[in-house]
């Protein structure tokens, strides 16, 4: 915990991790978590009035193609809309390396932002392993509907009734006719015209 905080979290108020580690966010008076929680530290703000130290709700970006998480900071009249993959990498000593770098996630999994699942990344190598991995789903549909699939008989269920002869597919306790007599029926040869019934002509 750092100097900032005089409170210590209420026992239930635990993260996933037993190692739960909280550090600063640099420049706010808010803390970072390994488990990838975020919490404001008990302070006096500039208007003198005392903060008790809580845990950030986080926020998801709905919009198509995000999916990531965030908090939102604030100290008096400032404010931070900050992800929380960025927030977690910042608290715990490993600042964004240059402009242009993203953080990003080791399993690809936008709301996983543990410090061991997070890094930074260049724009450029983030947007092209998201392809890839859009490539490798399409991939596997393609390759999921080649697989040949049972006869649509059969498609009702796994413990469809195996199409045979019985005497009970013929008696009055069922109006079922079998595939395979039709099938055997259909194929026969049509009876030669000639041997037909005819008028006898008189």
């Amino acid at each position: 915990m750092s100097a900032l905080s005089i409170l210590e979290p209420a026992p239930a108020d635990v993260g996933c991790c037993a190692d739960e580690t909280w550090k600063p966010i640099p420049g706010w008076p808010h803390e970072a978590s390994t488990c990838g929680r975020g919490r404001s530290v008990t302070r006096i703000d500039a208007s003198g009035r005392l903060r008790l130290g809580q845990v950030l709700p986080q926020y998801t970006d709905d919009r198509p193609g995000k999916g990531y998480v965030y908090w939102v900071l604030v100290d008096g009249k400032r404010r931070r809309k900050v992800h929380v993959a960025v927030a977690v990498l910042e608290a715990h000593d490993k600042p964004r390396p240059a402009p242009g770098y993203d953080a990003c996630h080791d399993n690809h999994a936008r709301t996983d932002n543990h410090l061991l699942n997070v890094f930074w990344d260049t724009h450029a190598a983030n947007v092209a392993a998201s392809v890839l991995r859009r490539l490798a789903a399409v991939t596997e549909a393609a390759a999921l509907s080649q697989e040949p699939r049972s006869p649509w008989w059969r498609r009702d269920g796994a413990q469809s009734q195996p199409l045979c002869h019985s005497a009970r597919d013929f008696g009055t306790g069922s109006s079922r006719i079998p595939f395979s007599f039709l099938s055997h029926f259909l194929s026969l040869n049509p009876v030669p015209w000639s041997l037909r019934s005819r008028r006898t002509p008189r």
